[in-house]
């Protein structure tokens, strides 16, 4: 290594450490230091993880094109056709590029999912009625409530078929909604965290439209809910509601300086980030990939920030 190398390597390396020092000053994490601290756990056994339990295998996407009081899909108009096109084409973006991610932890990924409406297992269209999609849905999550969509799939989804004839260890549920005459619009997913649900059915809600009729949704939004539903938590914003492993402002913190690749970050924690509709222009780093099962041990933030453990650590 010639003297330049090496005094360029010693920058590095200084400039590294003071950014650490700083960011360990700055926020007082010392101060959180505790010798005793013991880890938390969800506590919800494997069973009842509901129809999304561990990220590995073959999943299945299960895909409901829903109408409701504000928007309908008429399939018989082209500009519907080509929102169903496209959503479908995004959803197998994401999954591509989570197929890859998956290799990097040497964890084998397979999707089984429609790609257009001819397939009776997979796709579906329901007219919800005067029932809004996204009505409320700030309760409904909370609560951690879908009946109209649980009931849905208990009346019309062949879950049987996607058990047993396509071999699938996991579902997961897209209801996707226009959006279109709604002022705002959102992508919310139900998951199974530290308690069982009613019923066992892990589901994503999404509109083609997102927040009102700017843009259409992209497909890392529709894959970072559905690693929610697998147990990855926001890295952008802190858990004040006990839905996922009491993420902290610190942790926030520190994800904004150590994780802004990950996709559990760049979909909320980057506001001037470019959109993207033919790939996911993220990654998976080991934070995430340690809260979906895909390794054992928690990166040291996690205890050191005071984290609730993995719902997979014990299983």
């Amino acid at each position: 290594m010639t003297k330049k190398k090496i005094i360029t390597v010693i920058i590095l390396v200084a400039v590294i450490v003071a950014v650490i020092t700083g960011l360990i000053i700055e926020l007082d994490y010392f101060d959180v230091i505790d010798l005793d601290y013991k880890p938390k756990y969800p506590g919800v056994a494997y069973e009842d993880l509901g129809s999304a339990k561990k990220l590995e295998g073959k999943t299945a996407l299960v895909t409901v094109f829903a109408s409701d009081g504000y928007d309908k899909w008429d399939f018989t108009q082209p500009e519907d056709k080509r929102k169903r096109e496209e959503l479908l084409r995004y959803l197998s973006v994401g999954t591509d590029w989570l197929i890859e991610q998956g290799k990097k932890y040497r964890v084998e990924l397979e999707f089984v999912q429609p790609f257009d409406e001819n397939d009776n297992v997979l796709y579906y269209e329901h007219d919800f009625g005067d029932i809004i999609v996204n009505d409320d849905y700030m309760s409904r999550f909370m609560n951690k409530e879908a009946d109209y969509e649980w009931d849905f799939i208990d009346s019309y989804v062949n879950n049987d078929a996607i058990y047993k004839e396509l071999g699938c260890q996991n579902v997961v549920y897209y209801f996707f909604y226009d959006g279109g005459t709604l002022p705002n619009t959102f992508i919310y997913e139900l998951n199974v965290y530290n308690k069982p649900f009613e019923r066992p059915y892990e589901l994503v809600v999404s509109p083609y439209w997102y927040s009102g009729k700017n843009q259409p949704i992209s497909p890392d939004m529709l894959i970072h809910e559905l690693l929610h539903d697998f147990g990855a938590p926001d890295l952008y914003a802190p858990d004040n509601h006990d839905f996922l492993y009491h993420t902290t402002s610190d942790f926030v913190d520190f994800c904004s300086v150590f994780h802004t690749t990950d996709i559990m970050y760049t979909t909320g924690g980057n506001v001037n980030r470019q959109f993207y509709w033919d790939r996911v222009d993220a990654e998976i780093t080991d934070i995430t990939a340690y809260y979906l099962g895909w390794i054992n041990h928690p990166p040291l933030e996690v205890d050191f920030f005071r984290l609730v453990r993995s719902q997979h650590e014990k299983h």
